[in-house]
């Protein structure tokens, strides 16, 4: 028979072998826990804080470019709206002379009307510098504004002659108004907006007014200050029409080529570069240059307008460049400044509390090396931890100690390191507002009017109501009706006003400025006098579209309305022979402050109130009645 073999008998290898082995082989001793702890904390601290800081930072520069794109659009559109404001008004009131000379409340062969009318609207637009008017009738009339600033009809010279002819045709030839090109009158330069006035194809003749190069220079300044730069207007983009330089400059050429101008951006300008389209998206009409000039730095902001002749105007203003946005990108670099610095500190935090958790065990196995050499006597107890699991630990190792130091005292030493060492083997509705409501009236009117012909009370009421509504909308206002002589306007509606009660009042004390002007050259003429009545109230209004579906009016309703035009008519009891009388209430005057003069006139009783309310008087900035 074969000899039988012996069975293979399976060995264990104990893990302590296997993994002194895959030291050696791997040529890598045990790793300290604490460094280990330290590592694995700081990591995870390093991974969430790159990925919330690159999360940050991105968020942060998309909106600080948004806040930069934000920020030009805005000033480029409150550039234009700058432009249009102070230059449609003056359109549009040209506008209303002819509406008015079509409908027949003025005309052209009543030319002392027209020269009231040119007068206060002069009175009131500084900007302009003359309004003249045309007709085969009267020939030219107008109103300009001398050296000296006094408004004075205008003087014809044979010197303008052919300027006028040629203005004249041009006007006849044009079928709709228009800007004309820059001319030399007088040693100065203007620029003219001119109308054909027509009716039933019928030429009754033409309206046009002048805005000198100096005033529209200073009112680009003047923009251009407002937004915190240096403003510039340009006629196409090779002639500067509105700069600072010409502000001293009246008499010079009618254009400025914009490279021979005194400027360090505007020679440069088109040259400029475009800013990335992820800074700066592509909008109609907005234009941005980056411009380097004398080794500095500049952005320019404009928009492009049109409607102001055969050239587009450009309105804009130039900044360094540090001052868009510079501080936006600022806190961009100081938020990524803090992120760093947090993200630094977290993993020093973390590094700490490693080492923290680490010690205990680390102490621990220094006593458990000691006890290896049986060095009982020396190892010290450990500490109780704020950890559980280490808090466990430790209580058992100092049970253990306590029972090596019992069972050293009835073994050997030599026996106790024979036994050790075997087992270590082992995720357009109506509404109610809070407005402040006007009500003016004239004295004695009706009583005037019987003396004076349909066309001459017409004339009249229109340039008193010019002059009312001139400041009304100059301070926000909303001109609700007309009733008769009296007018109804409220601010606050439909675009809410935060100080309303004192745009009411600045309108109330500029009327009654310019109607005591007015009333002091009725005196001059022979003519008595007008009293002017305002009535002012703050409260509650209903205000909407109120009426049946064929007739809507824009409108206010309500007690506090009543209460107006009862606060106007208190004024015939209150001062019956003051030129003007401007009554408000209580809920005007608390919202007042220093700059207005009012003056307290008691609790008077008002029609349909059961109870007197408190009655104030605002007075005129000018002295006497």
């Amino acid at each position: 028979m074969p000899p039988m073999k012996e069975p293979a008998v399976k060995r264990e290898i104990p893990l302590p072998v296997c993994r002194d082995a895959c030291h050696k082989i791997m040529g890598i001793g045990p790793v300290s826990i604490s460094v280990t702890l330290a590592m694995a904390f700081g990591s995870l601290v390093l991974v969430v804080g790159l990925s919330l800081l690159l999360i940050l930072w991105d968020a942060n520069e998309t909106n600080t470019f948004n806040l930069i794109n934000r920020s030009i659009k805005q000033l480029s559109h409150q550039l234009e709206n700058d432009l249009n404001n102070h230059v449609e008004p003056l359109q549009t009131h040209l506008h209303g002379v002819a509406h008015s000379l079509q409908q027949g409340r003025l005309s052209f062969t009543a030319p002392h009307h027209l020269q009231a009318v040119f007068r206060n609207t002069l009175d009131w637009e500084p900007e302009l510098h003359g309004l003249f008017a045309w007709s085969m009738q009267s020939g030219l009339v107008g109103m300009v504004r001398d050296e000296s600033g006094q408004i004075r009809p205008i003087l014809r010279s044979s010197e303008d002659a052919d300027m006028e002819r040629a203005a004249i045709t041009k006007a006849l030839q044009s079928k709709k108004p228009y800007w004309d090109e820059i001319s030399l009158f007088r040693g100065l330069s203007f620029i003219h907006y001119t109308i054909k006035v027509e009716k039933e194809g019928k030429l009754l003749g033409i309206l046009s007014f002048s805005i000198s190069i100096p005033e529209i220079s200073r009112m680009v300044a003047g923009i251009g200050k407002a937004v915190g730069g240096s403003g510039f207007l340009l006629r196409g983009e090779d002639a500067v029409l509105g700069h600072q330089q010409r502000l001293s400059q009246p008499s010079a050429n009618l254009t400025i080529p914009i490279g021979n101008i005194k400027d360090p951006v505007l020679p440069n300008l088109w040259a400029g570069k475009d800013p990335p389209e992820e800074v700066i998206p592509t909008e109609a009409g907005l234009i941005v240059k980056f411009i380097e000039a004398n080794e500095d730095e500049y952005l320019a902001v404009m928009r492009k307008v049109e409607g102001y002749g055969p050239k587009p105007w450009y309105i804009g203003a130039w900044f360094p460049a540090d001052e868009i946005g510079g501080a936006s990108v600022e806190r961009l670099f100081l938020s990524g400044l803090i992120g760093l610095f947090i993200l630094v500190f977290g993993v020093w935090i973390a590094a700490i509390l490693g080492k923290r958790i680490a010690r205990p065990i680390r102490n621990s196995a220094v006593a458990q090396a000691q006890i290896s050499q049986l060095e009982v006597e020396h190892v010290q107890e450990l500490p109780n931890s704020f950890f559980k699991e280490l808090n466990d630990q430790a209580n058992a190792f100092n049970t253990m100690l306590g029972a090596l130091r019992a069972f050293e005292r009835y073994v050997p030493r030599k026996l106790v390191a024979d036994l050790m060492q075997k087992k270590m083997q082992m995720d357009g509705l109506s509404e109610t507002r809070d407005l402040t409501v006007m009500f003016t009236d004239l004295a004695g009117f009706t009583t005037l009017s019987e003396n004076l012909s349909a066309q001459e009370v017409a004339t009249f009421l229109n340039e008193h109501f010019d002059l009312l509504g001139v400041a009304v909308e100059r301070q926000g206002g909303t001109i609700d009706k007309y009733i008769g002589d009296a007018l109804m306007a409220f601010w606050g509606a439909p675009e809410p006003l935060e100080d309303a009660p004192k745009r009411a009042c600045r309108a109330a004390l500029d009327i009654a400025a310019k109607w005591q002007r007015h009333n002091a050259e009725r005196t001059e003429q022979n003519l008595p006098p007008i009293g002017l009545r305002i009535g002012l109230h703050h409260g509650p209004c209903v205000v909407g579209n109120i009426g049946f579906p064929g007739r809507m009016n824009y409108t206010i309703v309500g007690d506090t309305v009543n209460s107006g035009q009862r606060l106007e008519s208190l004024g015939k009891e209150v001062a019956p022979d003051a030129q003007v009388v401007i009554l408000i209430s209580e809920s005007i005057r608390s919202q007042l402050d220093e700059s207005f003069t009012t003056t307290e006139m008691g609790a008077c009783p008002v029609k349909g109130r059961q109870r007197p309310i408190a009655v104030y008087r605002l007075l005129p900035q000018t002295h006497g009645e």
